[in-house]
Formats: structure tokens, sequence, C-alpha cells
């Protein structure tokens, strides 16, 4: 699983449904890399103005920008080395990377909802594990 936040890309990788520690990590490589190179693109935004202008179309360039941290992610999963049956893209970048991310790679799935796929998955182990839960 590839999940793509604001300011991490959150990587997980299972093995018969067990971690792979080695795959599961946390480099800066989230949204907020693309949205510093649109904000200076366009006279020294923030990362959280970019984003909100973006959010209304008030704003150009983001393309390529996405394109530049899709291709690095790209790298770091090519770099494991490793051949895995599928990759499930996640977070709230990934709608806007995914056809950025591994490009001609036919195993690769972008979650339904893809913000909030992973509160769901959580929320779904849980009820599975204890439950439903009262609140008060």
């Amino acid at each position: 699983m590839l999940d793509i936040g604001f300011n991490t890309l959150n990587t997980y990788a299972l093995d018969d449904m067990e971690p792979v520690r080695r795959f599961c990590t946390s480099p800066k490589l989230g949204m907020a890399y693309a949205y510093q190179l649109i904000g200076r693109a366009a006279g020294g935004r923030s990362e959280i103005e970019v984003q909100e202008l973006l959010r209304a179309g008030r704003i150009q360039g983001a393309s390529q920008a996405f394109a530049d941290l899709g291709r690095q992610i790209t790298r770091l999963v090519r770099s494991w080395n490793s051949p895995f049956d599928f990759f499930l893209i996640t977070g709230g970048g990934a709608e806007p990377l995914f056809d950025h991310i591994l490009p001609g790679e036919p195993h690769k799935l972008l979650a339904q909802s893809p913000q909030t796929a992973n509160g769901r998955g959580y929320l779904k182990a849980g009820m599975q594990r204890w439950g439903v839960v009262e609140s008060d």
C-alpha cells in the first residue's frame, strides 16, 4: 500500500498477511513537496495557499509538480527490487498522483474514496476484532 499524505508517503507491505518491515516506511515524500514546487512557481505561496487555490481551480502548474513527485515515489518503490502482487494507492494525494506513480504498472489500484480509505479499513478491522462499541 502506498498512502500519500500531506507530509509523508506511508508504505506498507504484507506477505501472507504479515508486515514486511523493510517495506514499511514513511519518507518525507508527501503532497507538500509538490505544493512547494507549485508555490515557488506562483510567486512564493505557501503549501496551504497552493492547496486551497488548486481546489478552487485558481492556480496552474500542478501537472509538472505532480509528475515530479510521482517519479520520486516510483523510484523509491522500484528501488525495493521486489515483486508485489499489486499496489494499492490511498490517501489525499492518491487521485492527483495516481497516473504519475508506477506508470505502466498493470497491478496498480486506486482505493475507492482514497482520502478516507485507511480510516474505513481501520474501522472495519476494529469491528471484526472487537465488535460494535457503544458510545456514551
